[in-house]
């Protein structure tokens, strides 16, 4: 068994971090740009306006935001092409997903539906 070494307290502040690329808004490609915005322009379009609807739980609200997110490419942006779905990168992934998450209880809602929902299948499913 290989021993763990833990720095203490804040000392990873003082430790030399690599190269590695560190991924900021100047760097982000023109496709990550378009998914952005396309996941912003949703958020402002479909769910902030239905706020108080989904904080009061209004019946069948989640799911038809689902539909339309879903009609936009934002639910099947980490399936892969040859299952219907994007085959986008992470990058894009976590753009999506901040946008989504100005909303507390949308962003579960994506999340679940994204997360535990789809992914579970995308990993362990096969063809049928």
């Amino acid at each position: 068994m290989q021993a763990i070494t833990l720095t203490p307290g804040g000392g990873f502040l003082l430790e030399a971090t690599g190269s590695a690329i560190i991924v900021t808004a100047e760097r982000l490609g023109e496709d990550h740009l378009l998914m952005k915005k396309t996941a912003d322009d949703f958020m402002r379009r479909e769910v902030e306006p239905r706020i108080a609807e989904i904080e009061e739980k209004h019946p069948g609200l989640l799911r038809e935001l689902l539909r339309k997110a879903g009609e936009v490419g934002l639910l099947g942006h980490d399936i892969p092409e040859a299952y219907g779905g994007l085959g986008g990168d992470k990058m894009s992934s976590s753009l999506i997903f901040e946008s989504m998450s100005r909303v507390g209880s949308w962003a579960v809602t994506f999340g679940a539906h994204t997360g535990i929902g789809t992914m579970p299948l995308v990993l362990f499913g096969n063809d049928e």
